[in-house]
């Protein structure tokens, strides 16, 4: 049976934690990265209707202590009109942050940058670089760790996203001088991907974007050689381009995505680390206009689906991928915003009635 979870006053979980975050009118949660020791860096935007436009802030949290470390805005190039952050993480020392700045407020013009951005630990800005790797960039991963901090994405050769299009993998010390950079010139993954590294390689998971002759639009997962700027072999994993998506890299090299039909049909495909489809089925949900795939346990699945309806409320299924069967865990009575799991511990950012805007975390 579902537990209604309301977030309208203290959290109903004996382990649950509620932070207020203090934010600015207009912030919303992008993504929630954990940092280590119970601290969580959240990545969001704050926006400004007089422009109108997006501006990025990192927000420092501690579990532990229940309270707001620093709040610390990022801001973008004074030539520049916005900015938002895609993902943050720690070395131990200092917090990274990667945003995409937008040039122009005209889509015909406008040209996306990605920046790397270093924060202390007590949240001050230290330091920016941009990255200066293709016409039009953005980003799908960022990995933080001792040996220095790598960033991957896609580039498009003209506005709009008309080509032709790339793939990056660009490496950065802690001083943010970039070590290396390498391009596979043969399509890109578009804004929604996914991605993790497997030592030197690549995989990706999301909307593929190909020049011409080199395969054909749709939700694909690849593995990628950059070094020997190859596929090492791809595959189309729904049949539905218009389809709501999410995928899921497992720790163990399987990829899981879900994709949420109009109609309500949920599809799950399950593809292993060889890239060939292990499973793929069809079964009745709801129909859901926003997906994060962000749990494998055993033969369980934990999918967050936020509803189609003006309220936009989150709810947490859980599919059983022998059975099919999708059944509700918690229903949320408002929007989760940046839902996803730390250990079995479900967070995330909501509106709550006494605080505002917080941060939660409970568990099943």
């Amino acid at each position: 049976m579902a537990t209604a979870l309301a977030l309208h006053g203290t959290l109903a979980c004996a382990e649950a934690v509620e932070i207020p975050l203090g934010t600015p009118d207009g912030f919303s949660a992008n993504r929630i990265d954990a940092t280590g020791g119970g601290r969580y860096c959240i990545s969001g935007s704050v926006y400004d209707d007089s422009g109108p436009s997006w501006s990025a802030m990192v927000v420092m949290v501690d579990a532990q202590s229940g309270r707001v470390l620093w709040r610390t805005p990022i801001p973008y190039a004074p030539d520049h009109v916005s900015n938002s952050p895609k993902a943050c993480g720690s070395d131990g020392h200092s917090i990274y942050a990667v945003t995409e700045e937008s040039t122009q407020s005209a889509a015909t013009l406008n040209q996306n940058v990605v920046v790397l951005n270093r924060i202390s630990a007590t949240g001050k800005l230290e330091k920016q670089q941009r990255l200066s790797v293709g016409f039009d960039e953005w980003s799908w991963l960022f990995s933080v760790g001792a040996n220095g901090i790598t960033i991957a994405g896609g580039t498009s050769g003209t506005t709009q996203m008309g080509g032709p299009f790339g793939t990056y993998v660009a490496q950065f010390n802690a001083d943010l001088t970039q070590t290396g950079v390498k391009r596979l010139p043969s399509g890109a993954f578009g804004n929604d991907a996914s991605a993790s590294l497997d030592g030197d390689r690549l995989l990706v998971a999301g909307s593929f974007l190909p020049n011409e002759g080199e395969g054909h639009d749709g939700y694909a997962v690849s593995k990628v050689d950059i070094d020997k700027k190859r596929y090492l072999w791809s595959t189309y994993a729904l049949p539905d381009a218009k389809l709501t998506t999410s995928a899921l890299l497992a720790g163990d090299g399987t990829i899981y995505v879900a994709g949420s039909a109009p109609s309500g049909a949920l599809t799950i495909t399950t593809i292993d680390r060889t890239g060939k489809i292990a499973s793929t089925f069809t079964t009745k949900s709801k129909a859901f206009c926003h997906l994060k795939t962000a749990l494998a346990s055993g033969h369980t699945l934990k999918v967050f689906g936020n509803s189609c309806k003006d309220d936009a409320t989150t709810e947490l299924l859980s599919v059983d991928l022998a059975s099919h069967a999708v059944s509700p865990v918690h229903a949320f009575h408002t929007e989760l915003q940046a839902g996803g799991f730390d250990g079995n511990n479900w967070i995330g950012v909501a509106k709550t009635q006494a605080h505002g805007l917080a941060f939660v975390r409970g568990s099943e």
